[in-house]
Protein backbone atom coordinates (compact mmCIF):
# COMPACT_ATOMS: atom_id res chain seq x y z
CA UNK A 1 0.00 0.00 0.00
CA UNK A 2 2.74 1.74 0.30
CA UNK A 3 2.82 2.82 -3.30
CA UNK A 4 -0.92 4.20 -2.84
CA UNK A 5 0.09 6.42 -0.03
CA UNK A 6 2.85 8.21 -1.12
CA UNK A 7 1.08 9.09 -4.38
CA UNK A 8 -2.33 10.94 -3.47
CA UNK A 9 -3.36 10.82 -7.40
CA UNK A 10 -3.52 7.18 -7.22
CA UNK A 11 -6.21 7.59 -4.90
CA UNK A 12 -8.20 10.29 -6.84
CA UNK A 13 -8.00 7.99 -9.76
CA UNK A 14 -9.32 4.77 -7.65
CA UNK A 15 -11.95 6.97 -6.38
CA UNK A 16 -13.32 7.93 -10.09
CA UNK A 17 -12.49 4.75 -11.75
CA UNK A 18 -15.32 3.45 -8.38
CA UNK A 19 -17.50 5.76 -10.41
CA UNK A 20 -16.62 5.28 -13.49
CA UNK A 21 -16.59 1.62 -13.83
CA UNK A 22 -18.34 -0.06 -10.90
CA UNK A 23 -22.04 1.13 -11.00
CA UNK A 24 -24.90 -0.33 -12.78
CA UNK A 25 -22.57 -3.76 -13.75
CA UNK A 26 -26.04 -5.88 -13.65
CA UNK A 27 -28.15 -2.84 -15.40
CA UNK A 28 -27.20 -3.39 -19.20
CA UNK A 29 -28.11 -6.39 -21.07
CA UNK A 30 -25.26 -8.86 -21.61
CA UNK A 31 -22.86 -8.88 -25.43
CA UNK A 32 -22.33 -11.31 -27.16
CA UNK A 33 -18.71 -11.56 -26.39
CA UNK A 34 -19.58 -11.34 -22.54
CA UNK A 35 -21.97 -14.46 -22.82
CA UNK A 36 -19.11 -16.51 -24.39
CA UNK A 37 -16.84 -15.20 -21.65
CA UNK A 38 -18.80 -15.88 -19.31
CA UNK A 39 -19.88 -19.40 -20.42
CA UNK A 40 -16.13 -20.51 -20.67
CA UNK A 41 -15.94 -19.25 -16.82
CA UNK A 42 -18.98 -21.03 -15.77
CA UNK A 43 -18.06 -24.20 -17.33
CA UNK A 44 -14.94 -24.17 -15.76
CA UNK A 45 -16.44 -24.01 -11.90
CA UNK A 46 -19.73 -26.15 -13.23
CA UNK A 47 -17.45 -28.93 -15.27
CA UNK A 48 -13.85 -28.39 -14.32
CA UNK A 49 -12.84 -27.39 -17.93
CA UNK A 50 -9.99 -24.98 -17.11
CA UNK A 51 -7.49 -26.07 -19.90
CA UNK A 52 -9.88 -27.43 -22.65
CA UNK A 53 -12.38 -25.22 -22.13
CA UNK A 54 -16.16 -25.41 -23.71
CA UNK A 55 -19.17 -23.70 -24.56
CA UNK A 56 -21.87 -24.92 -24.18
CA UNK A 57 -20.08 -28.38 -23.45
CA UNK A 58 -18.24 -27.42 -26.70
CA UNK A 59 -14.71 -26.88 -27.45
CA UNK A 60 -14.06 -23.22 -26.84
CA UNK A 61 -10.37 -22.42 -28.40
CA UNK A 62 -11.08 -19.14 -30.40
CA UNK A 63 -10.04 -17.08 -27.20
CA UNK A 64 -7.72 -18.19 -24.66
CA UNK A 65 -8.68 -18.34 -21.21
CA UNK A 66 -7.44 -15.75 -19.04
CA UNK A 67 -10.36 -13.75 -18.81
CA UNK A 68 -11.99 -16.88 -17.57
CA UNK A 69 -9.44 -17.64 -15.12
CA UNK A 70 -9.35 -14.05 -13.84
CA UNK A 71 -12.61 -14.08 -13.42
CA UNK A 72 -13.24 -17.34 -11.18
CA UNK A 73 -12.89 -16.63 -7.76
CA UNK A 74 -14.86 -14.00 -8.38
CA UNK A 75 -17.93 -15.58 -9.69
CA UNK A 76 -17.36 -18.70 -6.93
CA UNK A 77 -17.29 -16.27 -4.17
CA UNK A 78 -20.17 -13.92 -5.12
CA UNK A 79 -22.07 -16.60 -7.37
CA UNK A 80 -21.97 -18.20 -10.12
CA UNK A 81 -25.54 -16.72 -10.91
CA UNK A 82 -24.47 -12.92 -10.04
CA UNK A 83 -24.28 -10.91 -13.09
CA UNK A 84 -22.46 -8.34 -10.88
CA UNK A 85 -19.55 -10.85 -10.07
CA UNK A 86 -18.59 -11.71 -13.77
CA UNK A 87 -18.53 -8.03 -14.64
CA UNK A 88 -16.63 -6.91 -12.01
CA UNK A 89 -13.25 -8.37 -13.07
CA UNK A 90 -13.14 -5.90 -15.95
CA UNK A 91 -14.02 -2.98 -13.90
CA UNK A 92 -10.68 -3.99 -12.12
CA UNK A 93 -8.57 -4.27 -15.31
CA UNK A 94 -9.96 -0.68 -16.64
CA UNK A 95 -8.93 0.45 -12.90
CA UNK A 96 -5.64 -1.08 -12.99
CA UNK A 97 -4.89 0.32 -16.27
CA UNK A 98 -5.63 3.88 -15.10
CA UNK A 99 -3.33 3.60 -12.64
CA UNK A 100 -0.49 2.05 -14.74
CA UNK A 101 -1.46 5.00 -17.42
CA UNK A 102 -0.44 7.41 -14.25
CA UNK A 103 3.19 5.62 -13.53
CA UNK A 104 3.96 4.85 -17.14
CA UNK A 105 3.58 8.78 -17.86
CA UNK A 106 5.03 9.76 -14.36
CA UNK A 107 8.13 7.97 -15.59
CA UNK A 108 8.40 9.61 -19.07
CA UNK A 109 7.90 12.65 -18.20
CA UNK A 110 9.13 13.17 -14.47
CA UNK A 111 5.42 15.04 -14.16
CA UNK A 112 2.58 14.33 -11.82
CA UNK A 113 -0.14 16.66 -13.04
CA UNK A 114 0.45 15.67 -16.59
CA UNK A 115 0.25 11.92 -15.64
CA UNK A 116 -3.18 12.65 -13.56
CA UNK A 117 -4.24 14.31 -16.92
CA UNK A 118 -3.50 11.37 -18.69
CA UNK A 119 -5.12 9.22 -16.61
CA UNK A 120 -8.08 10.89 -16.63
CA UNK A 121 -8.34 11.21 -20.20
CA UNK A 122 -7.77 7.27 -21.09
CA UNK A 123 -10.23 6.13 -18.04
CA UNK A 124 -13.03 8.75 -18.85
CA UNK A 125 -12.73 8.09 -22.99
CA UNK A 126 -15.45 6.44 -24.69
CA UNK A 127 -13.98 2.68 -25.67
CA UNK A 128 -12.21 2.74 -23.32
CA UNK A 129 -14.72 2.43 -20.71
CA UNK A 130 -17.39 0.76 -23.12
CA UNK A 131 -15.13 -2.32 -24.19
CA UNK A 132 -15.11 -3.52 -20.77
CA UNK A 133 -18.63 -5.22 -21.72
CA UNK A 134 -18.62 -4.99 -25.44
CA UNK A 135 -15.35 -7.09 -25.92
CA UNK A 136 -14.00 -8.07 -22.00
CA UNK A 137 -11.46 -10.49 -23.47
CA UNK A 138 -9.19 -6.96 -25.08
CA UNK A 139 -9.58 -5.17 -21.99
CA UNK A 140 -7.92 -8.21 -20.24
CA UNK A 141 -5.10 -7.98 -23.08
CA UNK A 142 -4.52 -4.40 -23.66
CA UNK A 143 -4.49 -3.81 -19.84
CA UNK A 144 -1.56 -6.53 -19.26
CA UNK A 145 -0.04 -5.45 -22.45
CA UNK A 146 0.44 -2.34 -21.24
CA UNK A 147 1.30 -3.11 -17.78
CA UNK A 148 4.10 -4.80 -20.06
CA UNK A 149 5.02 -1.83 -21.68
CA UNK A 150 5.18 0.42 -18.12
CA UNK A 151 7.86 -2.64 -17.32
CA UNK A 152 9.49 -2.35 -20.02
CA UNK A 153 9.95 1.17 -19.81
CA UNK A 154 11.50 1.39 -16.67
CA UNK A 155 13.75 -1.34 -17.66
CA UNK A 156 14.94 0.95 -20.16
CA UNK A 157 15.84 3.30 -18.00
CA UNK A 158 16.74 2.05 -14.96
CA UNK A 159 20.46 0.69 -13.96
CA UNK A 160 18.89 -1.13 -11.07
CA UNK A 161 16.89 -4.16 -11.25
CA UNK A 162 16.60 -4.40 -14.79
CA UNK A 163 16.41 -8.28 -14.28
CA UNK A 164 13.33 -7.98 -11.90
CA UNK A 165 11.46 -5.78 -14.41
CA UNK A 166 12.30 -7.98 -16.99
CA UNK A 167 10.60 -11.07 -15.35
CA UNK A 168 7.37 -8.25 -14.88
CA UNK A 169 7.18 -7.31 -18.15
CA UNK A 170 7.66 -10.90 -19.37
CA UNK A 171 4.76 -12.20 -17.14
CA UNK A 172 2.09 -9.70 -18.43
CA UNK A 173 3.24 -9.96 -21.68
CA UNK A 174 2.44 -13.48 -21.08
CA UNK A 175 -0.72 -12.67 -19.73
CA UNK A 176 -1.77 -10.47 -22.18
CA UNK A 177 -1.16 -13.21 -24.80
CA UNK A 178 -3.00 -15.96 -22.60
CA UNK A 179 -6.09 -13.38 -22.48
CA UNK A 180 -6.77 -13.09 -26.72
CA UNK A 181 -3.11 -13.65 -28.48
CA UNK A 182 -1.28 -11.90 -30.73
CA UNK A 183 -3.79 -9.25 -30.95
CA UNK A 184 -1.89 -6.49 -28.19
CA UNK A 185 1.60 -7.44 -29.42
CA UNK A 186 0.73 -6.37 -32.59
CA UNK A 187 -1.73 -3.47 -31.79
CA UNK A 188 0.05 -1.82 -28.66
CA UNK A 189 3.31 -3.33 -28.00
CA UNK A 190 4.88 -3.04 -31.47
CA UNK A 191 3.71 0.36 -32.22
CA UNK A 192 5.31 1.46 -28.89
CA UNK A 193 8.60 0.03 -29.34
CA UNK A 194 8.70 1.42 -32.85
CA UNK A 195 8.27 4.41 -31.85
CA UNK A 196 10.70 4.13 -28.60
CA UNK A 197 13.63 3.44 -30.87
CA UNK A 198 12.87 5.61 -33.39
CA UNK A 199 12.62 9.06 -30.54
CA UNK A 200 16.03 7.42 -28.87
CA UNK A 201 17.53 5.97 -31.82
CA UNK A 202 20.68 8.47 -29.85
CA UNK A 203 20.65 6.71 -26.84
CA UNK A 204 24.06 5.46 -25.52
CA UNK A 205 21.95 2.14 -24.58
CA UNK A 206 19.95 1.60 -27.88
CA UNK A 207 21.81 -1.72 -27.93
CA UNK A 208 21.15 -2.44 -24.32
CA UNK A 209 17.47 -1.65 -25.06
CA UNK A 210 17.05 -4.43 -27.97
CA UNK A 211 18.97 -6.89 -26.61
CA UNK A 212 15.96 -6.90 -22.87
CA UNK A 213 13.60 -6.60 -25.91
CA UNK A 214 14.25 -10.00 -27.44
CA UNK A 215 14.81 -11.22 -24.37
CA UNK A 216 11.44 -9.64 -22.93
CA UNK A 217 9.82 -10.99 -26.57
CA UNK A 218 11.03 -14.68 -25.59
CA UNK A 219 10.10 -15.01 -22.09
CA UNK A 220 6.28 -13.31 -22.79
CA UNK A 221 5.76 -15.14 -25.66
CA UNK A 222 6.96 -18.66 -24.20
CA UNK A 223 4.31 -18.31 -20.95
CA UNK A 224 2.14 -16.81 -23.74
CA UNK A 225 1.37 -18.97 -26.56
CA UNK A 226 2.12 -22.20 -23.29
CA UNK A 227 -1.75 -22.49 -23.64
CA UNK A 228 -2.29 -22.84 -27.44
CA UNK A 229 0.97 -25.38 -27.86
CA UNK A 230 -0.69 -27.65 -24.95
CA UNK A 231 -4.26 -27.83 -26.54
CA UNK A 232 -2.53 -28.40 -29.73
CA UNK A 233 -0.80 -31.35 -28.56
CA UNK A 234 -3.96 -32.79 -26.62
CA UNK A 235 -6.62 -31.92 -28.75
CA UNK A 236 -5.13 -31.60 -32.16
CA UNK A 237 -7.97 -31.70 -34.67
CA UNK A 238 -10.30 -29.76 -32.66
CA UNK A 239 -7.32 -27.28 -32.40
CA UNK A 240 -6.34 -26.83 -36.23
CA UNK A 241 -10.09 -26.77 -36.93
CA UNK A 242 -11.19 -23.90 -34.40
CA UNK A 243 -7.57 -21.91 -35.36
CA UNK A 244 -8.17 -22.36 -39.06
CA UNK A 245 -11.30 -20.72 -39.06
CA UNK A 246 -10.50 -18.01 -36.97
CA UNK A 247 -7.37 -17.41 -39.10
CA UNK A 248 -9.95 -16.78 -42.33
CA UNK A 249 -12.16 -14.35 -40.68
CA UNK A 250 -9.15 -12.06 -40.41
CA UNK A 251 -9.25 -11.65 -44.03
CA UNK A 252 -13.14 -12.80 -44.61
CA UNK A 253 -15.12 -11.42 -42.03
CA UNK A 254 -16.35 -7.96 -41.32
CA UNK A 255 -14.00 -6.59 -43.89
CA UNK A 256 -13.32 -2.81 -44.50
CA UNK A 257 -11.71 -0.65 -46.71
CA UNK A 258 -8.28 0.74 -45.22
CA UNK A 259 -9.26 4.05 -44.15
CA UNK A 260 -12.06 2.70 -42.19
CA UNK A 261 -10.37 3.60 -38.53
CA UNK A 262 -9.16 7.21 -39.64
CA UNK A 263 -12.18 8.88 -37.73
CA UNK A 264 -10.15 7.08 -34.82
CA UNK A 265 -10.18 9.90 -32.77
CA UNK A 266 -14.12 10.23 -32.53
CA UNK A 267 -13.68 6.66 -29.85
CA UNK A 268 -12.10 8.85 -27.36
CA UNK A 269 -15.79 10.59 -26.75
CA UNK A 270 -15.57 13.73 -24.82
CA UNK A 271 -12.25 13.63 -25.54
CA UNK A 272 -12.25 13.66 -29.42
CA UNK A 273 -12.19 17.03 -30.11
CA UNK A 274 -9.06 17.58 -28.11
CA UNK A 275 -7.18 14.38 -29.57
CA UNK A 276 -8.14 15.79 -32.98
CA UNK A 277 -7.04 19.47 -32.23
CA UNK A 278 -3.30 17.57 -30.34
CA UNK A 279 -2.61 16.02 -33.41
CA UNK A 280 -3.59 18.91 -35.47
CA UNK A 281 -1.33 20.91 -33.35
CA UNK A 282 1.91 18.62 -33.93
CA UNK A 283 4.19 20.87 -35.57
CA UNK A 284 3.97 23.53 -33.00
CA UNK A 285 3.58 21.34 -29.75
CA UNK A 286 6.35 18.80 -31.14
CA UNK A 287 8.97 21.96 -30.81
CA UNK A 288 7.81 23.75 -28.10
CA UNK A 289 6.33 21.27 -25.73
CA UNK A 290 7.27 21.27 -21.90
CA UNK A 291 7.00 17.36 -23.10
CA UNK A 292 8.40 17.67 -26.47
CA UNK A 293 9.89 13.85 -26.20
CA UNK A 294 6.65 12.18 -24.60
CA UNK A 295 4.37 13.97 -27.18
CA UNK A 296 6.58 13.02 -30.15
CA UNK A 297 6.51 8.96 -29.32
CA UNK A 298 2.76 9.19 -28.32
CA UNK A 299 2.13 10.65 -31.67
CA UNK A 300 4.46 8.19 -33.37
CA UNK A 301 2.95 5.32 -31.21
CA UNK A 302 -0.49 6.37 -31.99
CA UNK A 303 -0.33 6.50 -35.73
CA UNK A 304 1.71 3.38 -36.05
CA UNK A 305 -0.92 1.35 -33.98
CA UNK A 306 -3.40 3.14 -36.69
CA UNK A 307 -1.54 2.03 -39.62
CA UNK A 308 -0.90 -1.61 -38.47
CA UNK A 309 -4.55 -1.67 -37.78
CA UNK A 310 -5.55 -0.52 -40.96
CA UNK A 311 -3.48 -2.90 -42.71
CA UNK A 312 -6.00 -5.82 -41.65
CA UNK A 313 -9.25 -6.76 -43.72
CA UNK A 314 -11.65 -7.08 -40.91
CA UNK A 315 -12.40 -4.22 -39.05
CA UNK A 316 -14.40 -3.33 -35.70
CA UNK A 317 -14.35 0.12 -34.07
CA UNK A 318 -13.21 -2.01 -30.59
CA UNK A 319 -9.60 -2.89 -32.00
CA UNK A 320 -9.36 0.65 -31.44
CA UNK A 321 -8.92 0.42 -28.08
CA UNK A 322 -5.17 -0.12 -28.03
CA UNK A 323 -4.81 3.21 -29.76
CA UNK A 324 -6.56 5.16 -27.56
CA UNK A 325 -3.68 4.80 -24.92
CA UNK A 326 -1.08 6.38 -26.51
CA UNK A 327 -3.65 8.83 -28.01
CA UNK A 328 -4.59 9.79 -24.12
CA UNK A 329 -1.03 10.73 -23.29
CA UNK A 330 -1.09 12.80 -26.57
CA UNK A 331 -4.33 14.60 -25.96
CA UNK A 332 -2.94 15.11 -21.90
CA UNK A 333 0.02 16.93 -23.14
CA UNK A 334 -2.04 19.28 -25.58
CA UNK A 335 -4.63 19.98 -22.43
CA UNK A 336 -1.55 20.42 -20.09
CA UNK A 337 -0.04 23.03 -22.57
CA UNK A 338 -2.84 24.79 -22.83
CA UNK A 339 -3.77 25.32 -19.52
CA UNK A 340 0.11 26.13 -18.33
CA UNK A 341 1.55 27.68 -21.86
CA UNK A 342 0.58 31.24 -22.27
CA UNK A 343 1.42 30.94 -25.73
CA UNK A 344 -0.08 28.22 -26.95
CA UNK A 345 -3.75 30.02 -25.01
CA UNK A 346 -2.82 32.63 -27.16
CA UNK A 347 -3.39 30.55 -30.25
CA UNK A 348 -6.41 28.57 -28.85
CA UNK A 349 -8.05 31.96 -28.44
CA UNK A 350 -7.06 33.60 -31.82
CA UNK A 351 -9.14 30.52 -33.27
CA UNK A 352 -11.32 30.48 -30.99
CA UNK A 353 -11.29 27.05 -30.31
CA UNK A 354 -11.75 27.22 -26.49
CA UNK A 355 -15.24 27.48 -27.69
CA UNK A 356 -15.45 23.86 -29.55
CA UNK A 357 -13.31 22.47 -27.02
CA UNK A 358 -15.07 23.52 -23.65
CA UNK A 359 -17.99 25.77 -24.04
CA UNK A 360 -20.04 23.23 -26.06
CA UNK A 361 -19.83 20.49 -23.97
CA UNK A 362 -20.56 22.23 -21.31
CA UNK A 363 -23.65 23.76 -23.44
CA UNK A 364 -24.55 20.55 -23.92
CA UNK A 365 -24.68 19.13 -20.63
CA UNK A 366 -26.69 22.47 -19.65
CA UNK A 367 -29.49 21.18 -22.03
CA UNK A 368 -29.37 17.50 -20.77
CA UNK A 369 -33.27 18.23 -19.35
CA UNK A 370 -34.09 17.36 -22.82
CA UNK A 371 -33.79 13.91 -22.21
CA UNK A 372 -37.45 13.88 -20.48
CA UNK A 373 -38.67 13.72 -24.05
CA UNK A 374 -37.11 10.45 -24.82
CA UNK A 375 -38.11 8.71 -21.47
CA UNK A 376 -41.22 7.83 -19.00
CA UNK A 377 -41.38 8.48 -15.46
CA UNK A 378 -43.71 6.43 -13.62
CA UNK A 379 -42.31 5.99 -10.51
CA UNK A 380 -41.05 8.65 -7.78
CA UNK A 381 -38.08 6.80 -7.91
CA UNK A 382 -37.50 7.81 -11.72
CA UNK A 383 -38.60 11.10 -11.07
CA UNK A 384 -35.67 11.55 -8.37
CA UNK A 385 -33.45 10.12 -10.52
CA UNK A 386 -34.36 12.37 -13.17
CA UNK A 387 -34.74 15.31 -11.53
CA UNK A 388 -31.06 14.90 -9.47
CA UNK A 389 -29.12 13.69 -12.86
CA UNK A 390 -30.04 16.87 -14.30
CA UNK A 391 -29.61 19.41 -11.87
CA UNK A 392 -26.11 18.09 -11.32
CA UNK A 393 -25.29 18.13 -15.21
CA UNK A 394 -26.80 21.53 -15.88
CA UNK A 395 -24.70 23.11 -12.79
CA UNK A 396 -21.45 21.36 -13.72
CA UNK A 397 -22.53 22.46 -17.77
CA UNK A 398 -22.73 25.96 -16.03
CA UNK A 399 -19.25 25.94 -14.30
CA UNK A 400 -17.58 24.76 -17.41
CA UNK A 401 -18.67 27.68 -20.03
CA UNK A 402 -18.12 30.24 -17.00
CA UNK A 403 -14.30 28.94 -16.61
CA UNK A 404 -14.21 28.25 -20.28
CA UNK A 405 -15.46 32.14 -20.79
CA UNK A 406 -12.51 33.60 -18.25
CA UNK A 407 -9.85 31.47 -19.36
CA UNK A 408 -9.65 28.69 -16.33
CA UNK A 409 -9.06 25.81 -18.34
CA UNK A 410 -7.91 23.66 -16.10
CA UNK A 411 -11.27 23.95 -14.04
CA UNK A 412 -12.93 23.82 -17.91
CA UNK A 413 -11.29 20.60 -18.20
CA UNK A 414 -12.30 19.23 -14.48
CA UNK A 415 -16.22 19.88 -15.06
CA UNK A 416 -16.08 17.75 -18.21
CA UNK A 417 -14.40 14.97 -16.60
CA UNK A 418 -17.04 15.69 -13.51
CA UNK A 419 -19.84 14.91 -16.44
CA UNK A 420 -18.52 11.83 -17.32
CA UNK A 421 -18.69 10.70 -13.94
CA UNK A 422 -22.53 11.51 -13.98
CA UNK A 423 -22.84 10.08 -17.12
CA UNK A 424 -21.25 6.45 -15.82
CA UNK A 425 -22.67 6.64 -12.33
CA UNK A 426 -25.85 8.49 -12.84
CA UNK A 427 -27.49 8.37 -16.67
CA UNK A 428 -27.05 4.54 -16.78
CA UNK A 429 -30.17 4.37 -14.84
CA UNK A 430 -32.24 5.90 -18.02
CA UNK A 431 -31.74 2.77 -19.71
CA UNK A 432 -34.74 1.53 -17.17
CA UNK A 433 -37.20 4.02 -18.11
CA UNK A 434 -36.37 3.63 -22.26
CA UNK A 435 -39.48 1.76 -23.54
CA UNK A 436 -39.22 -1.96 -23.80
CA UNK A 437 -40.12 -4.62 -26.10
CA UNK A 438 -43.21 -5.66 -25.26
CA UNK A 439 -42.47 -9.03 -26.25
CA UNK A 440 -39.38 -9.70 -23.90
CA UNK A 441 -39.46 -12.77 -22.64
CA UNK A 442 -36.57 -14.93 -20.56
CA UNK A 443 -36.27 -18.14 -18.89
CA UNK A 444 -37.58 -16.77 -15.65
CA UNK A 445 -41.24 -16.20 -17.50
CA UNK A 446 -41.38 -19.83 -18.20
CA UNK A 447 -41.57 -23.06 -16.32
CA UNK A 448 -40.16 -26.19 -17.56
CA UNK A 449 -39.97 -29.61 -15.62
CA UNK A 450 -36.47 -28.95 -13.68
CA UNK A 451 -36.06 -33.26 -14.22
CA UNK A 452 -36.82 -33.11 -18.13
CA UNK A 453 -33.61 -32.38 -20.32
CA UNK A 454 -33.38 -29.42 -22.52
CA UNK A 455 -31.02 -29.88 -25.45
CA UNK A 456 -29.73 -27.22 -28.27
CA UNK A 457 -30.76 -28.00 -31.62
CA UNK A 458 -28.78 -25.63 -34.75
CA UNK A 459 -27.23 -22.53 -34.05
CA UNK A 460 -28.57 -20.98 -30.33
CA UNK A 461 -27.27 -16.98 -29.72
CA UNK A 462 -24.44 -17.47 -26.71
CA UNK A 463 -27.02 -15.19 -24.89
CA UNK A 464 -29.46 -17.72 -24.54
CA UNK A 465 -27.41 -20.13 -23.13
CA UNK A 466 -26.15 -17.65 -20.96
CA UNK A 467 -29.55 -16.88 -19.69
CA UNK A 468 -30.62 -20.55 -19.42
CA UNK A 469 -27.94 -21.00 -16.62
CA UNK A 470 -26.17 -24.14 -17.63
CA UNK A 471 -25.13 -26.49 -20.21
CA UNK A 472 -27.70 -27.56 -23.24
CA UNK A 473 -26.13 -30.14 -25.17
CA UNK A 474 -26.53 -30.21 -29.28
CA UNK A 475 -29.20 -32.65 -29.73
CA UNK A 476 -27.76 -35.84 -31.05
CA UNK A 477 -28.64 -39.68 -31.05
CA UNK A 478 -26.70 -40.68 -28.50
CA UNK A 479 -27.54 -38.34 -25.62
CA UNK A 480 -31.32 -38.90 -25.74
CA UNK A 481 -31.23 -42.98 -25.31
CA UNK A 482 -32.51 -42.72 -21.48
CA UNK A 483 -35.03 -40.18 -22.51
CA UNK A 484 -38.81 -40.80 -24.01
CA UNK A 485 -39.43 -37.09 -23.93
CA UNK A 486 -37.48 -33.97 -23.27
CA UNK A 487 -37.13 -30.54 -24.21
CA UNK A 488 -35.16 -28.25 -27.13
CA UNK A 489 -34.41 -25.12 -27.78
CA UNK A 490 -33.87 -24.03 -31.36
CA UNK A 491 -33.88 -21.06 -32.95
CA UNK A 492 -34.99 -22.74 -36.78
CA UNK A 493 -37.92 -20.82 -37.81
CA UNK A 494 -39.21 -23.69 -39.99
CA UNK A 495 -42.75 -24.67 -40.07
CA UNK A 496 -43.07 -27.24 -37.39
CA UNK A 497 -43.26 -30.19 -39.77
CA UNK A 498 -40.03 -29.05 -41.27
CA UNK A 499 -38.21 -29.01 -38.10
CA UNK A 500 -40.07 -32.21 -37.17
CA UNK A 501 -38.73 -34.09 -39.97
CA UNK A 502 -35.20 -32.83 -39.49
CA UNK A 503 -35.18 -33.90 -35.85
CA UNK A 504 -36.78 -36.96 -36.44
CA UNK A 505 -33.60 -37.80 -39.37
CA UNK A 506 -31.15 -36.60 -37.03
CA UNK A 507 -32.47 -39.11 -34.22
CA UNK A 508 -33.89 -41.48 -36.03
CA UNK A 509 -36.90 -42.01 -34.57
CA UNK A 510 -40.82 -41.30 -34.76
CA UNK A 511 -41.36 -38.77 -32.76
CA UNK A 512 -44.31 -35.74 -31.50
CA UNK A 513 -43.36 -32.45 -31.29
CA UNK A 514 -45.14 -29.85 -29.72
CA UNK A 515 -44.14 -25.55 -29.13
CA UNK A 516 -44.14 -24.72 -25.20
CA UNK A 517 -43.02 -21.08 -25.13
CA UNK A 518 -40.45 -18.84 -26.69
CA UNK A 519 -37.55 -16.83 -25.99
CA UNK A 520 -36.82 -13.03 -26.96
CA UNK A 521 -34.05 -11.69 -25.29
CA UNK A 522 -34.47 -8.30 -27.07
CA UNK A 523 -35.13 -5.69 -24.52
CA UNK A 524 -35.72 -2.62 -26.42
CA UNK A 525 -36.29 -3.33 -29.98
CA UNK A 526 -39.39 -5.47 -31.58
CA UNK A 527 -39.25 -7.80 -34.28
CA UNK A 528 -38.49 -5.63 -37.64
CA UNK A 529 -37.37 -2.69 -35.57
CA UNK A 530 -33.40 -1.41 -35.99
CA UNK A 531 -31.45 -2.77 -33.68
CA UNK A 532 -33.56 -6.32 -32.89
CA UNK A 533 -31.72 -8.96 -33.53
CA UNK A 534 -33.01 -12.67 -34.73
CA UNK A 535 -29.65 -14.48 -32.64
CA UNK A 536 -31.39 -13.58 -28.88
CA UNK A 537 -34.70 -15.54 -29.89
CA UNK A 538 -35.57 -18.75 -29.75
CA UNK A 539 -38.61 -21.43 -28.94
CA UNK A 540 -38.77 -24.50 -26.79
CA UNK A 541 -40.56 -27.36 -27.95
CA UNK A 542 -41.37 -31.13 -26.26
CA UNK A 543 -40.19 -33.71 -28.00
CA UNK A 544 -41.74 -37.31 -26.94
CA UNK A 545 -40.46 -40.49 -28.76
CA UNK A 546 -43.25 -42.27 -30.31
CA UNK A 547 -41.29 -45.03 -31.58
CA UNK A 548 -37.71 -46.49 -30.69
CA UNK A 549 -35.73 -47.82 -33.63
CA UNK A 550 -36.10 -51.70 -34.27
CA UNK A 551 -33.21 -52.12 -36.49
Amino acid sequence: MKIVYNNKEVIYLIMASIVLYFFNLPGLKVSIMEARNFIVAREMLSEGNWIFTTLNGVARYEKPPMPAWFMTPFISLIGIDSLFAYRLPTSIMATIGVIICFFFVKDLSKNRELAFFSSIVLGSSFYYSAIRLEGPSDIYTHVFMFGAIFCLNRLFNSSERKYRYLLYASIMGGFSILSKGPVSPYALLLPYLISHFIVNYKRENRVRDIKFTFLFILFSFSIGFSWFMYVKLNDPDTFLAIASKEAGNWSSYNVRPFYYYWSFFSQNGVWALFSLVALIFYSWLSKRSEFNRVYKQTVYWTFISLILLSIIPEKKSRYLVPLLIPLAITTAVFIYETINNSELKNRILKYKLHFALYTIPGLIAILSPIIYMYISLDTTIDKVWYISTTILLTLTGVIIVQNSLKLNFKKAFYGIFVINLILSSLALYAVNLVDKNPYYKNFNSITLCSKTPIFSFGQIGPEIIWEYGKIAPELSHSNIVDYSNFFIITNDYEQIEQLEYQIEELLKKDIELSKIADIDLNKFSGRGKKGYRERLTGDIYEVKIKQRETN
